[in-house]
């Protein structure tokens, strides 16, 4: 049926199957007219499918297609550009706090590296069985997993491992107070 002016008289009084007819005539075309707001079909689905529920919702205040077709397509653009801000406005918020934080992400990559590096260094300076449980248990291996992973008894790793904590303490003596300094500015 070819929605004509006593259609939408009918609709104004709440006929819901002449709407139904209504719907289907104009749903694809306000689909397609959202979509060149918001570039995404889905969205624009969604978007034409609040348009029809917000002409029904004010239908009593139709009393011709044209004054119809206008009314629909003027919620239909007026939400699409609204979803356009909002979207506009997430990304410039999201593009905001990225930018306020990427100077302090850069910063503390910087200094983890400087970290590692120093840490590396004195780690290094340690026998290599010590040097192998040090790497694994900085890897979140626990004693018994160190044990299995290289073979050894798990005394042996606890051994090794407290000589070479002593070790890397005296090897560090000299960093320690900016490590822990710089530990407690960045995680405290």
């Amino acid at each position: 049926m070819k929605i004509e002016d006593k259609h939408i008289l009918q609709i104004a009084k709440g006929e819901m199957n002449v709407f139904k007819s209504f719907f289907n005539q104009f749903y694809p075309s306000l689909c397609s007219f959202c979509f060149q707001f918001v570039k995404s079909e889905d969205l624009a689905t969604d978007i034409a499918q609040e348009a029809m529920v917000e002409f029904w919702l004010n239908r009593h205040t139709q009393s011709s297609v044209k004054q119809s077709k206008v009314y629909l397509y003027t919620i239909a653009r007026n939400k699409s550009l609204n979803n356009l801000r909002k979207r506009k406005m997430e990304a410039n918020y999201a593009l905001q706090k990225y930018e306020d934080s990427s100077e302090d992400i850069i910063n503390i990559a910087y200094i983890e590296d400087e970290i590692y590096a120093i840490l590396s260094k004195a780690i290094s300076n340690l026998p290599e069985q010590s040097q192998n449980i040090i790497q694994l248990a900085l890897k979140d291996y626990r004693n018994n997993e160190i044990a299995e992973e290289l073979d050894i008894s798990i005394n042996t790793v606890k051994t090794l491992k407290k000589r070479a904590y002593k070790k890397l303490r005296e090897l560090l003596k000299d960093h320690l107070v900016i490590l822990m300094f710089i530990y407690c500015k960045l995680f405290l």
